[in-house]
């Protein structure tokens, strides 16, 4: 429609012309470039900035600062104002991010967890790291999806969910997210959209 490509979560459903595309807006894909935290959304017991300390690209990236009061603290990719993404049972996926810690044997954790179209918990998929202190390193959450009425999906990148918490300070950058059981246009990212809800889905406007 005229406001843009819609995604019709109940299938799963992605039109022509837009397959296999970045679902992620441009602030996301960059890592904040235009110095805010939209598209990032902090976890309690975190403080998120734009910040200029480290960068895989560009100047900028998401800082996390965790106070170590709970596990799993660290941020969550929203899909404002949806805070998920639309995605079905057998669609097959890629979610990466670089992070940077300077402290060596940080361990960290990409998470996403499926919900069914009510907004019900099914289950997750779980990417760890323990990172190396020194540079950037990459984290990648790929798979065909098997959980059956799965609709929504959120993403995170945060401390790991195992004890001790950890009070950590990392960044990152460079998030992608693409349908990789999609051809055509394989990473033509969309870029200066955000995503409102829409009668039948998302809408990215």
């Amino acid at each position: 429609d005229s406001y843009g490509i819609r995604i019709r979560e109940q299938l799963g459903y992605v039109p022509p012309g837009a397959l296999s595309t970045d679902w992620l807006t441009a602030n996301q894909i960059n890592g904040t470039e235009d110095g805010t935290t939209t598209g990032f959304l902090a976890i309690t017991g975190t403080t998120i900035t734009s910040s200029l300390d480290q960068a895989h690209s560009g100047i900028r990236s998401v800082k996390l600062v965790t106070d170590g009061a709970a596990v799993a603290e660290g941020c969550r990719v929203v899909n404002t104002p949806l805070y998920w993404y639309p995605i079905a049972t057998g669609c097959a996926y890629r979610v990466a991010g670089w992070v940077y810690c300077a402290t060596a044997g940080a361990r960290l954790l990409a998470e996403i967890d499926y919900y069914n179209n009510a907004g019900d918990y099914l289950s997750c998929k779980l990417v760890y790291l323990t990172h190396s202190g020194a540079g950037w390193e990459q984290m990648v959450v790929a798979e065909t999806i098997t959980q059956v009425n799965v609709a929504r999906m959120y993403i995170y990148f945060c401390t790991s969910d195992a004890l001790p918490a950890q009070a950590l300070t990392f960044y990152v950058d460079d998030v992608e997210f693409y349908r990789t059981d999609m051809t055509g246009n394989a990473h033509a990212a969309i870029t200066g959209a955000v995503w409102v809800a829409g009668p039948n889905g998302p809408v990215l406007s």
